[in-house]
């Protein structure tokens, strides 16, 4: 490889870079690389890199890289940091927690690295002491929105519910995390404070229906919530109940408590109807989230299960579906569409349609939470032992929040993943 100069390694860095912030990890890879020929001990290159191969799923690679940056300088906590999360993806989780301690000894004031600890310590299970770091995660840059400008001053992170008996809950980021925490909200109304749940537009129907109908206000209607703001409304998100009603693995009990709409069950009922099998099963298979890792399989990874002549399997994947239907095309509609339903806009449709259902199948998509609120039956795919709080191996992969759920974790045995999968079906 022919000598470059200091401009061209500098060039050579952006352009790494750039890849890797467009989505092209493997060029990146390919930058990074040719750079660290020339200076082996460049540790932000080194830090890089691991980064890309983490994207690309290559932990092995990842892991080396990260060492070698840390090895080259000891006091970054960034370096550290990044190995948590390494360590978080492939479930070393004690050793995850060392490395956020590491972050944290050095950089005490890093929201994302208490935030992380937190994590994984919910997946440990360890709930009395997890919910304290798991807390910061609301000053990290993932909170920044006009939602959160606006109610800042009123934030809290405790409540005494006893004294504060005006009391807006802020949904989480993210559709799951709403439903998931909205569990612990019969937990709060039981204290007959003057609660207002605020949540995507989505979920409003359903949770007044299953909330005492309490109001549930759109996450977007800044105006509404600035009526709470001059009504001086205490703020608490809602993953911030766990430190009140979930303080250790007996304060669950696994039960649903989302309500379907029966008319809609009627609808979809009918529906049902018209295909003559003897059980239903729901079906998604591809998550848009990719922050945790590739949750997705292909489609035709599923044959083995969907050929089975004596269930109807629907479909729950929303968004662009040319998979599913060219999967269908060669294999005379194996799985049934609904037409009626917008699988991501009409979600209190979709928790009816679910209800209909036998049980449901899926990879970690948003589909878990749905299944899980109501008590339908759920078998989790995974392709990796993902990040999802929820499952642990602690817990013989079940979720303490839905009883209902069994995972199972893909390590090269899909095959027989599967025809366990049917057998329980």
């Amino acid at each position: 490889m022919e000598k470059l100069n200091k401009n061209q390694l500098t060039n050579l860095f952006k352009k790494g870079t750039n890849e890797l912030n467009n989505g092209d990890p493997l060029k990146a890879i390919e930058c990074y690389k040719k750079i660290l020929f020339i200076k082996k001990n460049n540790e932000v290159v080194l830090n890089n890199l691991s980064y890309a191969y983490f994207i690309i799923g290559d932990y092995i690679n990842s892991e080396k890289s990260i060492l070698k940056a840390i090895d080259i300088n000891k006091n970054n906590p960034n370096f550290y940091y990044n190995l948590g999360n390494l360590y978080k993806r492939v479930s070393r989780l004690d050793v995850a927690i060392k490395n956020y301690d590491m972050a944290i000894s050095l950089e005490p004031n890093n929201h994302n690295y208490y935030y992380n600890k937190g994590y994984v310590l919910l997946k440990q299970k360890k709930y009395h002491l997890a919910w304290q770091f798991f807390e910061k995660r609301i000053f990290t840059k993932k909170y920044e929105n006009k939602l959160s400008n606006l109610i800042k001053n009123y934030l809290v992170s405790s409540i005494d519910f006893s004294k504060e008996k005006k009391i807006a809950i802020v949904a989480e980021q993210g559709l799951g995390d709403q439903i998931l925490f909205s569990s612990m909200y019969k937990n709060l109304l039981d204290l007959k404070v003057n609660v207002k749940f605020i949540n995507d537009i989505r979920l409003r129907e359903i949770f007044e229906r299953s909330f005492d109908n309490s109001e549930s206000i759109n996450n977007k209607n800044y105006s509404r919530i600035n009526d709470l703001v001059a009504e001086k409304y205490k703020f608490l998100f809602s993953g911030s109940l766990g430190q009140y009603f979930r303080k250790n693995i007996n304060d669950f009990d696994g039960d649903p408590f989302l309500i379907p709409n029966k008319d809609k069950i009627h609808k979809y009922r009918g529906i049902l109807s018209k295909h003559k099998f003897k059980k239903f099963v729901g079906i998604s298979w591809k998550s848009s989230n990719i922050e945790s890792g590739n949750k997705s399989l292909l489609l035709n990874d599923l044959k083995p299960l969907l050929a089975n002549k004596n269930i109807g399997f629907v479909n729950l994947q929303y968004g662009n579906n040319s998979e599913l239907k060219s999967f269908n095309n060669d294999n005379n509609n194996a799985i049934i569409e609904i037409e009626e339903i917008d699988l991501f806009n009409q979600i209190d449709d979709v928790i009816s349609l679910i209800h209909c259902l036998d049980a449901v199948v899926t990879t970690p998509t948003v589909n878990i939470d749905l299944a899980g609120s109501i008590g339908k039956k759920c078998i989790v795919i995974s392709p990796f032992d993902c990040e999802i709080f929820t499952c642990s191996k602690l817990n013989e992969v079940r979720y303490e929040w839905y009883k209902n759920q069994k995972t199972f974790i893909v390590n090269d045995d899909l095959d027989f993943i599967l025809k366990e999968i049917t057998r329980l079906l």
